[in-house]
């Protein structure tokens, strides 16, 4: 969306349990035989936010590398609605 070299970063990822198919993995209620995924409260992996922000930085220090993350804590879920147009 915008990018500022050595500021600022701003991005924007459609993600698609069609496509992403490493989301069915991460749905909050096991009924998946029963109804779709988008029904089954997916939600994002706190793995793949922690990969987002390693790539971000990446961006934005070039040059510099990410040695690993200390101290993360995930205090709520990053939940995925279904944005499609019918």
């Amino acid at each position: 969306v915008s990018h500022v070299p050595g500021q600022e970063i701003e991005l924007e990822r459609m993600l698609d349990l069609d496509e992403d198919l490493f989301l069915v993995d991460h749905c909050l209620a096991e009924s998946l035989d029963i109804k779709p995924a988008e029904q089954c409260l997916p939600t994002l992996p706190m793995t793949v936010s922690m990969e987002l922000m390693a790539e971000n930085a990446a961006l934005l220090c070039p040059g510099l590398g990410l040695i690993g993350f200390e101290e993360i804590r995930a205090l709520r879920w990053i939940s995925l609605r279904n944005h499609r147009s019918a």
